[in-house]
């Protein structure tokens, strides 16, 4: 009976033995960073990273959700990690501290050059009583250096993001609470013209674009599209659209609405006169996933997805139709890319095809393993991560295929699980728990990296900046939450 209950004390001595040196390992793993490491933080409670000159810019939050979340501005130096400042005493202190809801804020509009960052927020002073700020923080401190109370660049959604730059005017546009739409000088905050436009409710939706000298106002209450006059404000013309309006595209003399029925799932696309307004043509489809607008033709992509979706051409001066791929066919969904001419198309049967952009004409076809999620083109070598598990190149001029590589990826997850530059190709591996650095040309894998952390997690690629890829892990779980900043050289 001693003998046996010795045994059992070793062998239990043995487990606990190489528990501790295994909890040792993974301690040391996810606390010391590696050689490939530049820096790391923990972000359990950030999220949205973007890079603003040397600045790594994140929105951080804090407090419950709903009634007293708040999110802030959050700034760490990019080559360093080492935190900057943070908009969290200024957000909380002003509006986190007596709202009856959460305080959404967001990046609106960043200007390369300029020491700016520009802040549009919302929240809840009653239960019923939703107000808006949009405010100016300097890049190198985090300093208020103005703020306007009731204007928001896009204040009926969560994201407020704006669909200019500020190398485009000297303005922001902003929609008034109180039935207003304002310009105000980014360098000051003051306003510098104003009209008067219907009262939006929090629930309705407007859209705002800026393009060569005039601003377009659209506000879903009436389907109203109007044109400003971006310097001093004068309304140039106003029609009504008989759809929902949700983007709108530039080329020439024309704008290029999309728009959704109220009443059916059909989408349409409009050609307006920009100086007037007044429709030139309109066309229909069962739904519109994406368009944009190369040379003379405009390329929309139609269709639901995961069931059936077709590549429509169309001439942008006259709505006719210059070619269409998929109508014909039984290929489910698919998925394109455009370069120099030629239109890469993989679809969810598996096959994959270059076809002459002007005419649609097939140039090559060849069998993939599946529908693609992401394509990258370098060195005349495409790249495709498909939603299954495989990265593959093909040469472009021919379509044969110059590597294949079963690195795990998975199509229930989706994110930005990809990034390239400079003929490497960064693919994160959502089963392996990898991030691999690929040769574009060879398919020769450079390096692999990994935290090693026993629990579920996600690896984001979010940017990759002078031979720096920055690194975002989810922890699912219980895992840890870390932004990474690597080398990608050796």
């Amino acid at each position: 009976m001693k003998k046996r209950l010795k045994t059992v004390l070793k062998i239990t001595a043995t487990i606990m033995i190489i528990c501790c040196i295994a909890f040792i390992l993974i301690y040391l793993k996810t606390t010391i960073p590696s050689d490939r490491e530049l820096w790391r933080i923990e972000d359990n409670n950030l999220s949205d990273p973007i890079i603003v000159n040397d600045l790594l810019l994140f929105k951080g939050d804090k407090g419950d959700f709903p009634n007293s979340w708040c999110e802030y501005i959050y700034a760490v130096d990019k080559n360093t990690g080492k935190p900057l400042w943070s908009s969290e005493n200024y957000a909380t202190a002003q509006y986190c501290n007596h709202s009856v809801g959460p305080v959404y804020t967001a990046i609106i509009l960043l200007s390369k050059g300029q020491n700016v960052i520009y802040v549009s927020s919302s929240y809840w002073s009653t239960d019923d009583e939703k107000e808006y700020v949009l405010y100016a923080l300097s890049g190198s401190s985090g300093e208020v250096l103005w703020k306007v109370d009731d204007y928001a660049g896009y204040p009926y959604s969560l994201d407020s993001l704006l669909g200019y730059t500020g190398t485009d005017t000297n303005y922001i546009y902003v929609a008034g609470k109180e039935g207003s739409f304002s310009a105000i000088d980014r360098s000051t905050g003051k306003p510098v013209w104003k009209q008067q436009v219907p009262n939006v409710d929090f629930s309705e939706d407007i859209l705002i674009e800026y393009n060569d000298q005039v601003v377009y106002y659209y506000y879903s209450g009436n389907n109203t599209l109007t044109a400003f006059n971006a310097s001093n404000g004068s309304q140039i013309w106003s029609v009504s659209e008989s759809h929902y309006a949700r983007d709108m595209m530039f080329s020439d003399n024309t704008i290029y609405l999309i728009t959704s029925s109220s009443h059916s799932s059909t989408s349409f696309i409009t050609a307006l006169d920009v100086k007037t307004g007044n429709q030139i043509w309109e066309l229909a489809f069962e739904s519109i996933s994406s368009s944009e607008i190369i040379g003379g033709e405009i390329y929309i992509w139609a269709g639901y997805g995961y069931t059936k979706s077709d590549l429509v051409v169309v001439n942008k001066g006259t709505g006719e139709l210059v070619w269409k791929f998929n109508g014909d066919y039984s290929h489910d969904d698919i998925r394109y890319i455009i370069e120099d001419g030629v239109v890469y198309i993989g679809t969810k049967d598996g096959f994959l095809f270059a076809l002459d952009s002007k005419t649609g004409k097939r140039i090559w076809q060849t069998k993939s393993p599946g529908l693609p999620y992401y394509f990258y083109m370098e060195k005349n070598t495409l790249v495709i991560v498909y939603e299954e598990k495989y990265v593959v190149a093909f040469d472009m001029k021919s379509g044969k295929q110059k590597w294949f590589l079963d690195i795990a990826t998975a199509s229930e997850y989706y994110g930005e699980f990809m990034i390239a530059g400079d003929g490497v190709v960064y693919v994160s591996s959502i089963i392996n728990r990898k991030i691999y650095a690929i040769d574009i040309d060879t398919g020769k894998e450079l390096w692999s990296w990994d935290l090693n952390y026993p629990t579920d997690r996600v690896y984001y690629l979010k940017a990759l900046d002078n031979d720096v890829l920055y690194v975002d892990q989810y922890g699912r779980l219980h895992g840890k939450g870390w932004f990474f900043a690597m080398k990608t050289k050796p």
